[in-house]
């Protein structure tokens, strides 16, 4: 089905999913649109928890920009399985962060 179709919309919209959709010739989008559906094919294969997993790559840091995805967004931490100090958790104001994101 594509995502073009008035199906895919109706779907979307009664599940109150926001669909973006990105440029098909656009090397950078597609590169972290396959890695992601890597990482979900896995988590399926493996019966892992989705939830857990989201919580997992949410707190992974990218390469790239130096941070996690929840600390770009939130400016912290989340609370993981993995043991971790409590003063880590603790928000740290982020200045080059703009700038970094900037420059990709």
């Amino acid at each position: 089905m594509p995502f073009g179709s008035t199906e895919f919309q109706n779907f979307c919209r009664s599940w109150n999913i926001k669909s973006i959709t990105s440029s098909p010739f656009y090397p950078p989008a597609n590169g972290l649109v396959d890695v992601s559906k890597r990482i979900m094919n896995k988590a399926i294969e493996s019966n892992t928890d989705v939830e857990i997993l989201l919580l997992e790559y949410r707190s992974t840091t990218v390469p790239s920009i130096e941070v996690s995805p929840a600390k770009a967004v939130m400016n912290r931490l989340l609370r993981t399985r993995i043991p971790i100090k409590d003063e880590n958790l603790k928000p740290k104001i982020q200045t080059n962060l703009q700038n970094t994101l900037r420059k990709q």
